[in-house]
């Protein structure tokens, strides 16, 4: 029974279950396989008889309300607190440098030397250091200065540079080479030094004879030289072109180029022009005037424009009658004024030369001598020629000639324009105080501009020794003046009347004479000064010479400003034969054509005297205001006799320096021929330093 009252729950509460969970059926769902068969009916239980009702138990009372809870008042509202600062971000810890790479290795070049590369060049050679892109040449110009660079971002491969130099300044210079590679350079290579290889660099001197040279030529000299110093030699501004005068050329030619091999014509004379090209120097013209005549002498004197254009040339002994600018043909050929003189233009464009005028002076007469000395302003436009025996006895400056022949050999200077391609004579000048024998004109120079003058008499006589002072007394014969004259207002007028401050008779100063490029600064020789130091009163040094530097301020007045003597004085050197200063003033040869010393270029030895008269130019230049001499130069082929240094011209710049004598016996001919020969006496020499 018990069994069965279990059962019958049993079934209930699955019925109960199924239908809380949404069955409304015992049905299982069909179409499933393997149906269960069914589950047979179970037999009813018996009613359970029913439990008797369990009484409700009684509510329970309910609790009395709680008292409500009074408020309790709002706390006062907190301040804010103000927010803190934001912490700064901590920085970016910084990236590791990339280890740099290791530098490439960047050593000295090797086999650094020096060597003869042409006239006026030194070549460099050297072995290319290993990684250098480039190199850098520096040099020590006088052994003690320091080294500077001179040619930078010379490639690498190169390994020969020529390097054009001025020969007077490297007797003592020494150099260096360094490789590079971007920004940085390797330590310096061997110093090459002048001084090791002066039997090659000796050749770097340019020799320059003429292309028929030939005895008694007289190339490159002074032919009047008991009296002027006025030569046949002239370089032109930019230093590319040189013209040199042989007064005593002989051949029967009469044009430019012409034949050169006829010596029909004994003392005609010939000029020869050379230019620098790209290749080196060559000779470039043979002119002869277009009346050559025997005995004219024409080269005598020679002036060339800076651009070397332009070319004025004397012949003081040319005998034709003509006078003026546009002398006639028949007057060119008519020889009834003997050694009256003549001047002659020549233009060149291109390499081509022509003779553009033929010139005699207004008051032309026989025997003045008319082109003795020779001046050409730098644009060729104006030129001064001296006729240092013309015969006037007027003084000063006038715009016509005089015909008076009261002062015989007093001398006189012309002053010509070119206008339109013609000549003009434009001045007639004398000097202040005017006499017989003074000689007025044998040396003349012109400013860059043209509007300073300088005349040279060494034939002077006043014992005047401050600048324009008396010059009417002649007690102190020969001892010599140089005259200023300026250019303004469209007139000349004399502007100082200069004489040495030890002027002493027979000085011979103004002998030799040239200005500066502006005009402000002049150089006067006095061959035949005595002193022998730098006691401008101290005669203990006869013939020894000296140099003299004036000087022109704001206002036009001139001083004296040095007193130049060689470094070892001899006496009979005749320091200051010959004279040239620079455009700028800052540089001045002088020559002393009959110092004795025996070295050659490089070799120098001034204490040395076993060549009589071989001559030497010593050269100064200006430094903080006082002169110093830098340089004692010699000829690369010194002889006695030979009297180096006759002759001299600076370009511009001071870079290259020719230095000429007529009285050399070499008998080759052309540019840089063998320098040993002899044979040619007097036939003459140029050497470029």
């Amino acid at each position: 029974m018990k069994s069965t009252i279990i059962k019958t729950l049993s079934i209930l509460m699955l019925a109960s279950l199924l239908a809380a969970c949404g069955s409304t059926s015992n049905e299982t769902p069909t179409g499933t396989p393997n149906e269960a068969p069914e589950t047979p009916e179970v037999p009813e239980e018996p009613e359970t008889p029913e439990v008797p009702e369990v009484p409700e138990e009684p509510e329970t009372p309910e609790e009395p309300e709680t008292p409500e809870t009074p408020e309790v008042p709002e706390e006062p509202e907190t301040p804010e607190v103000p927010e803190e600062p934001e912490t700064p971000e901590e920085p970016e810890t910084p990236e590791e440098p990339e280890t740099p790479e290791e530098p490439v290795t960047l050593l000295a070049p090797e086999n650094f030397s020096i060597s003869a590369g042409g006239i006026k060049i030194f070549q460099f050679t050297w072995d290319d250091s290993e990684n250098a892109t480039y190199y850098k040449l520096l040099e020590n110009i006088d052994g003690q200065s320091g080294f500077t660079v001179i040619r930078d971002s010379i490639p690498q491969g190169e390994q020969v540079i020529n390097v054009e130099k001025a020969l007077h300044q490297s007797q003592n210079t020494q150099y260096m080479l360094q490789a590079c590679i971007e920004d940085r350079c390797s330590g310096f290579s061997n110093i090459a030094f002048v001084q090791d290889n002066i039997e090659d660099l000796v050749n770097t001197v340019g020799f320059i004879k003429a292309s028929n040279a030939e005895g008694n030529d007289r190339f490159g000299g002074i032919l009047e030289d008991d009296v002027s110093s006025s030569s046949a030699m002239s370089l032109s501004a930019d230093g590319l072109t040189l013209v040199v005068g042989a007064p005593l050329e002989d051949s029967a030619s009469n044009s430019v180029n012409g034949v050169e091999d006829n010596n029909e014509r004994g003392n005609s004379g010939a000029v020869y022009v050379f230019a620098k090209t790209d290749s080196g120097w060559v000779q470039q013209a043979y002119i002869k005037a277009r009346n050559a005549g025997s005995d004219d002498h024409f080269g005598n004197a020679v002036s060339v424009s800076a651009d070397g254009n332009t070319l004025v040339v004397g012949a003081l002994d040319e005998d034709s009658n003509g006078q003026g600018t546009t002398p006639t043909d028949i007057d060119e050929q008519n020889n009834g004024a003997s050694n009256s003189g003549a001047v002659y233009v020549f233009t060149r464009s291109g390499d081509q030369w022509s003779q553009q005028a033929y010139i005699k002076s207004s008051n032309s007469d026989g025997g003045d001598q008319f082109g003795i000395s020779v001046s050409i302003s730098a644009d060729g436009q104006r030129m001064a020629v001296g006729a240092f025996r013309e015969d006037s006895s007027t003084s000063g400056v006038s715009e016509t000639s005089a015909t008076n022949n009261g002062a015989g050999n007093s001398g006189a200077v012309y002053v010509f324009d070119r206008v339109d391609e013609t000549w003009v004579e434009t001045a007639y000048i004398k000097s202040s105080d005017s006499q017989s024998d003074d000689l007025f004109g044998a040396d003349v120079s012109l400013s860059d501009d043209g509007n300073t003058l300088a005349v040279g008499t060494r034939f002077e006589d006043s014992n005047a020794s401050v600048i324009n002072g008396d010059g009417t007394n002649n007690s102190a014969g020969n001892s010599g003046a140089v005259y200023v004259f300026a250019f303004n207002n469209d007139a000349w007028s004399q502007q100082a009347y200069i004489k040495a401050s030890n002027s002493q008779a027979g000085d011979a100063f103004g002998g030799a004479i040239d200005i500066s490029a502006d005009g402000n600064r002049l150089v006067v020789g006095a061959r035949a000064e005595d002193s022998g130091n730098l006691n401008e009163s101290d005669n203990s040094r006869g013939n020894s010479g000296a140099a003299y530097v004036f000087v022109r301020d704001d206002v036009n007045n001139w001083s004296q400003r040095a007193y130049l003597k060689a470094s070892t004085i001899h006496g009979g050197d005749q320091f200051g034969r010959a004279v040239s200063i620079s455009a700028n003033g800052n540089m001045i040869a002088v020559g002393a054509n009959d110092e004795d010393s025996a070295g050659a270029f490089l070799s120098e030895d001034e204490s040395n005297n076993g060549r009589d008269n071989s001559g030497a130019v010593y050269v100064f230049e200006l430094e903080a205001d006082a002169w110093v001499q830098t340089s004692f130069i010699k000829a690369s082929n010194p002889d006695g006799g030979d009297q180096f240094g006759r002759a001299l011209s600076l370009n511009s710049d001071g870079s290259t320096l020719a230095v000429g004598t007529d009285l050399n016996d070499n008998s080759a001919t052309g540019i840089n021929g063998n320098q040993t020969t002899k044979g040619a006496n007097d036939s003459g020499v140029v050497y470029l330093y």
